[in-house]
């Protein structure tokens, strides 16, 4: 495996970092957390979190979605190869961190189970996707 993969896979990331941020950051211009809300208290985030309107969750799941798809494509398709292996890299650390977060702040079960079901889903269609390309069955444009 030359170094193309490890530096794919740390472009991916970035790629991921920088999508999750800002659709999150639409998402908090559209649904504001409260000025007086103490984030560091458990159940005052329980009880806020249960609050929160549909869309609040939409675009959170779509944050997480679509910075996997697009990370997982842009580092398959910089490292040339392994597209499964280097996407599905990128969709596992985004499962972990999304894992993570569910699992120390409360959220519906509808919208963990959709999360932890789409993350990976869309590592592999990123990894499909690029294989195509790769294989040419796919425009490139």
């Amino acid at each position: 495996m030359s170094v193309r993969v490890p530096v794919a896979a740390l472009i991916g990331l970035v790629v991921v970092l920088g999508l999750v941020t800002g659709i999150e950051s639409v998402g908090d211009v559209m649904y504001p957390t409260p000025a007086d809300l103490d984030l560091t208290d458990s159940e005052q985030l329980r009880r806020y979190v249960e609050t929160l309107p549909l869309g609040a969750f939409l675009v959170i799941l779509t944050a997480w979605v679509t910075s996997t798809f697009a990370g997982g494509l842009v580092a398959a398709l910089v490292a040339r190869t392994y597209p499964y292996v280097v996407a599905g890299f990128i969709g596992l650390v985004v499962f972990v961190a999304s894992a993570s977060h569910l699992s120390s702040i409360p959220h519906p079960i509808w919208f963990a189970r959709a999360a932890l079901i789409a993350v990976p889903l869309a590592a592999w269609a990123a990894g499909a996707l690029a294989a195509g390309i790769a294989r040419g069955r796919v425009s490139r444009g």
